[in-house]
């Protein structure tokens, strides 16, 4: 059984501001910030895949290459 992920429109815009700025500093490199923020959420659908519960029951996942935290929830 998979999870379903389910992106708040919070979420959306936050990533989005994020992969634009990065795009500003460097070409291509919003691109690459969106792929690596895509297999995160990816691998969250595995609920074999756990994180850290950093309050109450909400999860983080910290991205190694770019500073960017995802939290999430499984209900």
């Amino acid at each position: 059984m998979n999870y379903k992920i389910r992106i708040t429109d919070e979420a959306e815009h936050e990533i989005l501001n994020a992969k634009n700025w990065y795009e500003e500093q460097q070409t291509g490199l919003g691109k690459s910030f969106s792929a690596t923020i895509k297999e995160h959420i990816n691998q969250l659908k595995d609920p074999t895949v756990e994180h850290k519960i950093v309050f109450k029951n909400v999860r983080r996942v910290l991205t190694k290459r770019f500073p960017f935290v995802i939290y999430y929830t499984r209900d």
